[in-house]
């Protein structure tokens, strides 16, 4: 019996160190691996987030220069064939500016409504002057508004623009080959340029040009809002002094392929006022 229960004393000691030998390495063993897996989901799901965060923003990267593109390709402000294009524009209206009575004005009538612009010519005497001659020989009269941009410009001065729409005054039964001339004309002569630190903001005047930078003479165009990547690239010559609703009106015109207006906005004169 008592070998019996020795044999059985050191059946239960063998199986108690057992027990305390997997007790001891058992926590090491399952934690390391646990442990190592928790942490590899961990590296995963920062590896995911920040992928995503990439692809997120190189979608967003595709969809700005996509938005780009398609600003660039439709906002050229152009005279003839030349193509110059800029972009990221601001649609904000802005509040006309506080007439200087020491300063001539340019009152513009229109189909729309008259507007009212002030001269500097403390930063573009000679555009100014240019400006000045044309509209005081009757240049603009009977011309249209030949290209419209929502939120953008109005641009017009081309002589050209004075021929081309239909009887009803739309498009409809345009004269095509007129059409297409829209935006080639011009006076015959050149001004320099005179890029200044007038910002093109809404009611801005400033002369459009084709690549060359000396190449304004007549077209012109009137910013609907605040358009700062043409700064010291384009000749601001003016500000809108009344008529705001007028140009807005303008702004708002129904346009079709080409930013041509549907209907007729019409320039029906241009004059220079003496100082009030």
């Amino acid at each position: 019996k008592m070998q019996f229960h020795r044999g059985n004393l050191l059946l239960v000691l063998l199986a108690i160190q057992a027990l305390i030998s997997v007790h001891s390495f058992s926590p090491q063993l399952s934690l390391r691996p646990r442990h190592q897996v928790f942490r590899t989901k961990e590296a995963v799901i920062c590896q995911l987030k920040a992928q995503g965060q990439e692809s997120g923003k190189s979608l967003q990267n595709e969809r700005d220069i996509s938005s780009r593109k398609a600003f660039i390709a439709k906002s050229a402000l152009t005279t003839g064939s030349a193509l110059i294009s800029f972009a990221d524009y601001a649609r904000a209206d802005g509040p006309e500016a506080v007439k200087d009575a020491s300063k001539d004005t340019l009152v513009m009538k229109t189909t729309a409504g008259t507007m009212t612009f002030e001269f500097w010519p403390e930063v573009a005497p000679k555009t100014v002057e240019n400006f000045k001659k044309l509209a005081n020989a009757g240049y603009f009269d009977g011309q249209a508004f030949h290209r419209i941009i929502k939120g953008f410009v109005i641009q017009g001065g081309d002589p050209n623009s004075k021929v081309g729409y239909g009887p009803s005054g739309t498009l409809e039964g345009a004269d095509v080959n007129a059409v297409r001339k829209w935006g080639t004309g011009g006076p015959g002569d050149n001004i320099k340029a005179e890029f200044n630190p007038r910002k093109h903001e809404f009611g801005v005047l400033s002369m459009a040009r084709s690549q060359d930078p000396d190449s304004a003479g007549s077209q012109f165009f009137v910013c609907l809002g605040a358009l700062s990547s043409l700064d010291n690239k384009y000749t601001t010559f003016g500000t809108l002094v009344s008529g705001a609703e007028v140009l807005r009106k303008l702004g708002e015109a129904k346009t079709v392929r080409g930013d041509y207006p549907a209907e007729r906005q019409g320039i029906e004169s241009v004059r220079v006022g003496a100082p009030q």
